[in-house]
């Protein structure tokens, strides 16, 4: 079991998950507790439940691009994250 807490800045997000790169080969199917802040309009952070759903090897830095989808949220709805991200669009 892996407990580590890493700051990091994402590649890409949605409703449904995000996508970051790290240097930690994380396991496949792998739970994670992601807390996101600065979202718009939302005050504090976010507490977000997810597994780790893919990962690829970085093609030039031995780094890994991995995907985490989104399996539960604590203190947000999935469409109010869905409407501040939206937001940043416009």
């Amino acid at each position: 079991m892996l407990h580590k807490t890493v700051r990091l800045v994402a590649r890409d997000i949605s409703a449904g998950g995000m996508c970051f790169e790290t240097g930690l080969d994380l396991p496949l199917e792998a739970t994670s507790r992601v807390v996101i802040s600065g979202v718009g309009q939302i005050p504090g952070p976010i507490l977000i439940h997810g597994r780790v759903a893919w990962r690829h090897p970085h093609p030039f830095n031995g780094r890994y691009i991995v995907g985490v989808e989104f399996t539960g949220f604590e203190n947000i709805s999935r469409d109010r994250l869905l409407a501040e991200i939206e937001g940043w669009r416009a």
